[in-house]
């Protein structure tokens, strides 16, 4: 957890972030139904930026 809270405050203090948004299968009660995994980051290079991705 203190990694995650680290890596999170990092990602979410950019003036700029990239969000991804993808299915993927899950298995409940016998049947597959569909989840969502949501990822954000940080990566200013496209924008001149000098921080590392």
């Amino acid at each position: 957890m203190p990694l995650f809270k680290r890596l999170e405050a990092h990602v979410l203090a950019a003036s700029r972030l990239r969000g991804g948004d993808t299915t993927v299968p899950v298995l409940a009660d016998g049947k597959t139904g569909t989840g969502r995994l949501w990822t954000y980051v940080r990566d200013d290079r496209p924008f001149g930026g000098p921080d590392p991705r």
